[in-house]
């Protein structure tokens, strides 16, 4: 049971049962070392020490037995950060007027990605505003042509 979907669907209902949000769920590799990412965060998308700790005790017992003894990995409960990922159309909409990264799967209008802001959203396409030398421009984008969409810092 290594596949994310599988373990999403094992640890979702614990997460909402203690009214958390799992944000994400990956593989990555540290060297020799495989590790679980599982960021998380309160509905109000903030998330303190107490809660990733409880969180991940709650998590490991869950996984226990469910990846097979012959699989080891570290588990890393944590905040999705500053930067975190934005992955679904309801998390894309709550974050209009926040600064964002996007990045293309096709290359649009002449641009590979662009950091703006999210000016609006409808099903088949974001608005995003950004500044080109000192004017404001608002760019369209086909939601079905972004390959990611994450918060991003503004400096």
């Amino acid at each position: 049971m290594n596949s994310v979907e599988k373990i999403r669907e094992l640890l979702v209902p614990i997460a909402e049962a203690h009214e958390i949000v799992i944000n994400d769920l990956l593989w990555r590799n540290e060297g020799s070392h495989r590790i679980l990412e599982i960021p998380i965060m309160f509905h109000d998308k903030s998330m303190d020490l107490e809660t990733s700790s409880k969180m991940s005790g709650l998590f490991l017992e869950a996984l226990e037995g469910s990846l097979g003894s012959d699989l080891p990995y570290d588990l890393d409960v944590c905040s999705p950060g500053a930067e975190r990922k934005l992955n679904s159309h309801a998390e894309i909409e709550d974050e209009i007027g926040s600064h964002v990264y996007v990045k293309f799967k096709n290359p649009f209008d002449g641009r590979h990605e662009i950091y703006g802001t999210l000016s609006s959203v409808d099903e088949d396409h974001i608005k995003i505003e950004y500044l080109e030398k000192t004017r404001k421009v608002n760019l369209d984008v086909a939601t079905d042509n972004i390959g990611l969409i994450r918060l991003a810092i503004k400096f």
